[in-house]
């Protein structure tokens, strides 16, 4: 370590404009060098604290910029009405008497505490989007590179959820007032926000099948030709609409993309309200009209006592939940 005598710095450290570099003294009137470098200093500055002595001298001490988290969190930041409720206020965003934001100070310390700065968080139940808010906020912080995925399926998904990720993306809060920016992202801010967010809406079995409808003039809507086509992988063949007495049936005929060559029929019937005697006469009938004759393989919605059927609702169901191959 380099020592002089105080007050009289080496020739390599004089500054320009008559300023001298000046190094700390230590007890025995040696100078010693700075702990950190000036570009590292620069960067922690708002850590450094001047203190006198006992001696009276003064002292640099440096205070963490990491505390540890206790078990009771009761810091007035984690107050869900002023942080959470108000905060959506002030994006001009209505909130519902049945939804409970929490306080983003609450969900940002959760995420800073239990995950990495370049980690995914998912949030089943998103609520008001409190979970992407902090992510953001967390981002434009430390400059991390934290992603979220939020799911959702309240409808106040577009009333307060995508409305809320919109506007923080542009603007941060708490810079808004009566559900306008107060100020931009700065370039740091908006160098540090998503470049990209993308909401998918998923349509669930039971919507889709409680979806299908039929008309008497154009016969049954083809929402179920979806299902064949992306989820049974059904290279249809041959679609045809039959009745009985007032019951529709739609027949679909093909084979699968996975099992070329495999006749495999689809029957498609509203079934509800139906009794036994109601799926007596289903079996007759699918038997009298030969449906399914000659096919390997023969799915039907719903219940059924039809010979031979498999219903089709499990195969649906484990193709949507099913792993994707990348």
């Amino acid at each position: 370590m380099q020592q002089t005598r105080a007050g009289q710095p080496p020739e390599r450290l004089q500054v320009n404009r008559g300023r001298i570099a000046v190094y700390p003294v230590d007890s025995q009137g040696i100078e010693r060098k700075w702990r950190y470098a000036r570009g590292s200093v620069e960067s922690i500055r708002h850590l450094l604290n001047p203190r006198p002595a006992g001696d009276g001298e003064t002292q640099i001490h440096k205070a963490s910029d990491k505390s540890a988290f206790k078990a009771v969190w009761d810091d007035p930041r984690y107050i869900a009405g002023d942080y959470g409720i108000k905060w959506l206020t002030d994006l001009g965003l209505k909130v519902r008497e049945d939804l409970y934001p929490k306080s983003i100070h609450t969900v940002m310390d959760s995420i800073y505490l239990s995950s990495d700065d370049d980690s995914l968080t998912m949030d089943y139940f998103a609520g008001s989007g409190t979970t992407g808010h902090a992510v953001i906020n967390l981002n434009r912080e430390d400059g991390g590179q934290r992603k979220f995925i939020l799911v959702e399926m309240g409808e106040y998904f577009d009333t307060v959820l995508l409305p809320r990720i919109k506007k923080v993306t542009f603007s941060p809060s708490p810079a808004w007032k009566d559900g306008k920016p107060r100020r931009a992202a700065t370039p740091e801010e908006a160098g540090r926000s998503p470049r990209l967010v993308k909401y998918v809406r998923l349509e669930s079995y039971e919507d889709a099948m409680d979806g299908i409808e039929f008309d008497d003039a154009t016969g049954p809507l083809r929402l179920e030709e979806r299902f064949d086509d992306y989820l049974l992988g059904l290279n249809v063949r041959a679609r045809r609409t039959v009745d009985d007495g007032g019951r529709r049936y739609v027949v679909y005929r093909g084979e699968t993309w996975e099992r070329p060559g495999r006749e495999v029929v689809v029957i498609w019937r509203a079934t509800d309200g139906w009794s036994a005697q109601d799926f007596a006469r289903d079996r007759q009938f699918v038997t009298e009209r030969q449906l399914t004759a000659g096919v390997d393989t023969v799915y039907v919605n719903g219940d059924s006592c039809i010979i031979g059927a498999r219903p089709i609702e499990p195969l649906f169901k484990a193709r949507l939940f099913a792993g994707v191959n990348a």
